[in-house]
This record gives C-alpha cells, structure tokens and sequence, in this order.
C-alpha cells in the first residue's frame, strides 16, 4: 500500500452565479492543469455542491448559491515557495466574484511533516 500524502491543500469558493460558467471554463481548462504542473502537487480533485443546507437549531434552510470545493495532495508546504507556484495564473479580473477560503492542513498521526 503506497503512502498517503502528508498534506493537503482545501480551497472553498464561492462564484457569484453571473460568472459561474466563466469562471468554471478558467478554473477548468487554465487554473487546475497549471496547478497540477507544480512539482510536489501530487493530485487534485474539483467538488460542486449538489445540495447545500445550513442547518440551525430549529430550522434547515436550502442555500442557494452553488459552492465549489477543490483538494490537492501535496509533498510538503514548500511548494507554495516554488516558483512554479507563483507562476500558476490567479483570479485575476474574475476575482470580484469569488469568495474564497484556502487552508493547508497536515496529517495529524504523530509523524513529523
């Protein structure tokens, strides 16, 4: 069995809904496949809501916003000192629609890294 990755980077967006196609085309076909050239990105995988709930203590209520979920499987945080990395294309103009959230988590199982 191969070795699990050591860490991984979330990024949690929100596109407003005018520029959801665009930004799913830059996100798609120039974001991600330059991402995935970055030396000690090992893997990543894209995730849309198909339902989105928030629930209170006495009420659930349908969100309406699509929310998008991406995760990559990285060698260590220092890919995000490379080069490489700071060469992939950002949100440019797109930007003004999207609320992101990225974190950077690492395995918790006692090892270091």
């Amino acid at each position: 069995m191969s070795e699990l990755p050591r860490h991984a980077l979330v990024v949690e967006l929100t596109v407003d809904a005018d520029k959801d196609a665009e930004f799913n085309d830059w996100y798609d076909n120039l974001h991600l496949p330059a991402l995935e050239q970055v030396p000690g990105v090992l893997s990543a995988r894209r995730y849309a809501t198909s339902a989105t709930m928030t629930l209170d203590r006495d009420e659930v209520s349908q969100q309406a916003a699509r929310r998008y979920l991406t995760l990559y499987d990285l060698e260590s945080p220092a890919v995000f000192e490379s080069e490489a990395f700071r060469s992939v294309p950002g949100f440019g103009e797109l930007g003004k629609h999207v609320t992101a959230v990225v974190s950077i988590f690492g395995a918790l199982d006692g090892a270091e890294g």
